[in-house]
């Protein structure tokens, strides 16, 4: 037998709804239904029932808790069943409060440290970390958490102390981010020099050897491989010092006080002359050149020791 909407929905609304509002309540999740926000009974068969699976909407993305007024919750009803006189007491509206939960600190510790050791492990560095202190103790709107942590460079990773930010999901949308601080020991081959040296001195490849080196502890990164004749002191360096990417750099094609090849072509003549280089200068840059006779002319770095004039 067929029964319309109508007929089924008369039949439901046989005996009044009666609708006890407090003013506040917790619930579970973070899409409440009238049944876990109100009390709910009737004489008619399954209409408590029925009205305590109403949806309520969700609670907005970050927010702990929602009100709700009696008159919005009166209008669902009505719009649901029409034929239906619901018969309210108590608040004129509640405020719907998600339970809490607390953040998950083993899970926290174990993201950020994973994402530490990934960075590091990535650069071939044997990596140890230590979580520095323990997560803060805090407590979550309830709903769906996850811990997501931030990309690290890995100059950000390779210092002794480092903190790593987890962004907190609830229900996918942000809600707040931690810090979260880390001992690191990184062991890696790091260039010591065998030697002493001076500011300017070129570096000799057989005075470099390769050892085990807590890279994280290091001041800076490590020099590159050496390359003979290419690197020189920018400062001085103790035996058994490692060596810093920032202790080094490149030996310029024309280094002052050094004696040049200078050229000076005008039209299809060109000739050549000596000088002594007044300051340092790479390919392409200007030097200061001072000629035997005591004069000093301006001149291009075309190369090693080898400067050029351009005639008109």
């Amino acid at each position: 037998m067929f029964l319309s909407p109508l007929l089924l929905a008369g039949a439901l609304c046989a005996a009044p709804l009666h609708v006890h509002l407090p003013e506040a309540v917790t619930v579970a999740g973070r899409q409440p239904t009238l049944g876990e926000v109100a009390e709910l009974h009737s004489a008619a068969a399954g209409l408590a029932a029925a009205a305590a699976r109403l949806p309520l909407g969700s609670l907005p993305p970050g927010a702990a808790s929602l009100t709700l007024e009696r008159r919005e919750l009166a209008r669902l009803l009505q719009g649901r069943w029409p034929a239906c006189a619901p018969v309210w007491s108590g608040a004129m509206r509640v405020r719907v409060q998600a339970a809490s939960q607390p953040l998950p600190g083993a899970l926290a510790l174990s993201t950020a440290a994973q994402q530490l050791q990934g960075v590091l492990a990535a650069a071939g560095l044997r990596a140890e970390v230590q979580a520095l202190q323990a997560p803060p103790q805090i407590e979550l709107p309830g709903g769906d958490i996850r811990l997501v942590a931030r990309p690290l460079t890995l100059e950000q990773a390779l210092r002794s102390r480092v903190s790593v930010v987890l962004d907190v999901l609830l229900d996918g949308a942000f809600l707040r981010a931690l810090q979260l601080p880390f001992a690191v020991r990184a062991m890696g081959e790091a260039p010591h020099s065998a030697r002493a040296w001076q500011p300017g001195q070129v570096l000799a490849c057989d005075a470099v050897a390769l050892q085990e080196t807590d890279l994280a502890a290091l001041a800076g990164p490590p020099a590159p491989p050496c390359v003979a004749d290419g690197q020189r002191l920018r400062r001085s360096v103790a035996a058994g010092q490692v060596l810093l990417a920032a202790d080094l750099e490149a030996v310029p094609a024309v280094q002052q006080g050094q004696s040049v090849r200078l050229q000076v072509r005008a039209g299809a003549v060109q000739l050549e002359a000596r000088g002594t280089a007044l300051t340092d200068a790479a390919v392409g840059e200007r030097v200061a050149v001072r000629l035997a006779g005591g004069s000093a002319v301006q001149a291009t770095v075309i190369g090693p020791r080898l400067v050029k004039i351009e005639g008109k």
